[in-house]
């Protein structure tokens, strides 16, 4: 199944459907008698604030995101309970290896700015503090710096086979499951 985040707490929930049926006018029992989900989120908090409330972003929904609980296992599994999302409020998770490799390409690239890019802006604050006779914590050198270190190769992932353990680089894994996965190694 998808599985989604909520923007107001946080909460990872499985996606079982949409409840056609449910708006943000249906209404739900609470301890305290029946509210509408609009009363509901307009009233709830942000997790971990006290003041922030929860901001809707439409003003309709047209179907209701359906996330069941179980109880059981196997041939006793039962919905437990049966939990009603707004769409909107809702982030869905897609598994990296579902993505685009052009998605990919991006998340790494924002993740790790090139080098080159690090050094030009760094210049260019450096530059505009001076323009504005001010002085900076860092200091721009004028000559590349040399060092020593190690070249870092990607890990080695040992990995349960049916003929026992093997090892392989990281950038070989591929599709294999993860649950085989049971250690890393690097080489220096």
């Amino acid at each position: 199944g998808k599985r989604a985040v909520t923007n107001y707490s946080n909460q990872i929930v499985e996606l079982h459907g949409l409840d056609s049926s449910k708006n943000l006018d249906s209404t739900f029992e609470q301890h305290d008698g029946h509210i509408s989900f609009r009363e509901y989120y307009e009233n709830k908090k942000c997790h971990g604030s006290r003041s922030k409330k929860v901001k809707l972003l439409e003003s309709q929904e047209q179907a209701l995101v359906v996330s069941h609980r179980y109880e059981g296992k196997g041939q006793d599994k039962r919905i437990e309970c049966t939990l009603y999302f707004l769409p909107q409020l809702l982030h869905v998770i897609v598994p990296m290896e579902l993505q685009s490799d052009d998605t990919k390409q991006r998340l790494r690239s924002m993740a790790h700015p090139e080098m080159a890019d690090i050094v030009s802006a760094t210049k260019k604050i450096n530059a505009t503090l001076n323009a504005m006779q001010r002085t900076c914590l860092f200091k721009t050198e004028s000559e590349c710096l040399r060092v020593e270190g190690y070249v870092l190769r990607p890990p080695n992932i040992r990995y349960k086979t049916r003929k026992g353990m093997d090892s392989v680089c990281a950038l070989e894994f591929g599709g294999r499951e993860w649950k085989n996965v049971n250690a890393f190694s690097f080489d220096l």
